[in-house]
């Protein structure tokens, strides 16, 4: 709970820089400099607190994916509206984090679709076999950060399950059989991002999800 705090004061902080500079008609150089710092500061704190919180979600200690995808929203604006001047390593972890958080919101409501739309969409994130190698590179390179990479098992473990239960419910074996070269793809990718030691945490795990598969 320690990160907490000081997030929600970064994130107070953020509401009122941005509220001062946004009743500016022309604001400043100066008062952009200053909000860019507010956001990159909030961004800063926040981002190991709703990892922490989203890894407890995921690991059923807590419920509170929802609140974690609303409290991420506000901020969320303010990244876009600054993003190109905030460093990228910022960006990309809370971009990562509110995705896998939205990812699961959607999974904890039955919307495997938007669930499945929400980690998918992230640029390293592998779509088929071909892409596995270079998505995991591009992750390495531009995406990994300490806390993203804490998050990562527990979310592919939770992926590949949704596209397990996809499979069953396909229509076809062809539909399935996509389905089952998508899991493989990403059970692969997770091979080449994650730890000796996080791989052999959620094998056993992958491995039941991989053996519903029609």
């Amino acid at each position: 709970r320690g990160a907490v705090e000081p997030a929600v004061d970064a994130l107070v902080s953020l509401h009122d820089t941005l509220a001062g500079v946004g009743s500016l008609a022309q604001p400043s150089a100066a008062a952009t400099r200053t909000a860019c710092r507010a956001v990159e500061r909030a961004v800063a704190l926040f981002t190991p607190s709703l990892g922490h919180r989203l890894l407890k979600a995921l690991s059923g200690v807590t419920n509170d994916l929802a609140h974690l995808d609303a409290a991420t929203g506000a901020l969320w604006d303010a990244v876009n509206k600054h993003a190109s001047q905030l460093s990228q390593e910022t960006v990309n972890s809370f971009v990562a984090l509110r995705s896998f958080a939205r990812a699961a919101t959607a999974s904890g409501h039955g919307a495997t679709n938007d669930a499945l739309h929400a980690f998918f969409d992230l640029p390293f994130v592998p779509t088929s076999p071909n892409e596995a190698d270079s998505a995991a590179k591009q992750f390495r390179e531009q995406w990994r950060s300490d806390v993203v990479a804490g998050v990562i098992p527990r979310v592919v473990a939770l992926v590949v399950n949704m596209v397990a239960d996809a499979a069953v419910a396909a229509e076809s074996n062809v539909r399935a059989r996509q389905l089952r070269d998508v899991a493989d793809t990403l059970v692969h990718w997770f091979e080449l991002v994650a730890s000796p030691t996080q791989v052999a945490d959620v094998s056993p795990e992958l491995r039941r999800s991989l053996k519903r598969f029609p």
